[in-house]
């Protein structure tokens, strides 16, 4: 009598989030021989929505479940590999992640995944309402700076990857530096919340896609809470010598330099119909980023295109860094 013995390996490339399970079938056949067989292995996932709802510390208001694409990311099958580093993305004002009036970053999360990318590598989530009817209240306040913040720890938490990078538009682009920045940030009514330690060494790639990083044109005399003095995109003054009087929070931002990863790259145009004239505010060019490693500028390229029509520059950023 002997034993014999056949075995099935499956072979693959497995996130952190992916675990598999064996077990042995045992079959004694007419023979009287002995045949072992392992099976190949169950998988098991981890969708981020469990996960989310496994660890407490994480709010699972990151879902946004009560939107319709109000978040996406995370492994969704066997297939979901985390090979490239993560990709956050922060959508603009009263946009979602994606979807909506705005499309928020469904062409581009498309085109990541036709470039080899997984949904386990590729995560958005929504803060404020989504309603575009609520854009002139947009702010930097706690609730909004904090969304965006909890979900870039939760996914550096979630894939176990050492870093991250992060592609931001409009308004999404000072609320992540913010983010980022972490120390105390401004509520609308000046009183000060507690952000936390700074992101700088999680961050490998930023991009910001037309941010209003010096101030916003539109809001020049203007009192919207979007422009407001204490969180807002208040762009001051002129006094005849220099700007003075920029909201307290871009003020913040921009005595710092470039803190939002160890590459920093702005994307803007010269036909920003919210911007405006190659994004100029008092003669500066408000989409750049102080310190920024690289920029491209694009000429007849509006708000939203360049968000969705940039990607080749983008990823060649991404991969270069990687």
């Amino acid at each position: 009598m002997y034993l014999l013995v056949i075995i099935f390996l499956l072979v693959s490339c497995m996130s952190p989030k992916i675990t598999d399970s064996n077990f042995d079938a045992v079959i004694e056949l007419d023979s009287g021989e002995i045949e072992v067989i392992v099976e190949e292995p169950e998988m098991n996932i981890e969708t981020f929505e469990e996960w989310l709802t496994e660890h407490s510390d994480y709010s699972t208001d990151l879902l946004r479940q009560d939107l319709l694409g109000g978040s996406f990311g995370g492994v969704e099958s066997t297939q979901d590999s985390i090979t490239h580093i993560p990709i956050i993305f922060v959508h603009g004002n009263s946009d979602r992640a994606t979807g909506g009036d705005f499309g928020g970053w469904k062409k581009l999360r498309e085109q990541f995944l036709e470039h080899g990318y997984t949904s386990a590598e590729l995560y958005g989530t929504t803060y404020g309402s989504a309603d575009p009817g609520d854009s002139s209240s947009y702010t930097h306040r706690e609730e909004f700076v904090l969304q965006v913040r909890h979900h870039m720890e939760a996914v550096l938490a979630y894939t176990e990857a050492p870093k991250i990078h992060v592609i931001s538009h409009s308004l999404g682009v000072t609320m992540a530096r913010q983010a980022i920045l972490g120390g105390e940030g401004f509520n609308d009514d000046g009183h000060r919340f507690t952000i936390g330690p700074s992101l700088r060494d999680k961050i490998s790639v930023f991009i910001g896609i037309a941010g209003a990083n010096q101030g916003l044109s539109q809001c020049y005399g203007s009192f919207m809470p979007i422009c407001s003095v204490q969180n807002g995109l208040y762009p001051g003054s002129w006094n005849g010598l220099e700007v003075v009087g920029m909201s307290h929070f871009l003020q913040q931002l921009n005595t710092h330099m470039h803190y939002e990863g160890q590459k920093v790259y702005s994307i803007w145009g010269d036909s920003d119909e919210i911007l405006g004239y190659r994004c100029l505010v008092w003669g500066m060019n408000s989409c750049q980023l102080p310190g920024q490693d690289g920029e491209a500028s694009f000429e007849g390229l509006g708000h939203f295109e360049l968000r969705d029509e940039t990607f080749g520059i983008m990823y060649d950023w991404i991969v270069n860094s990687e």
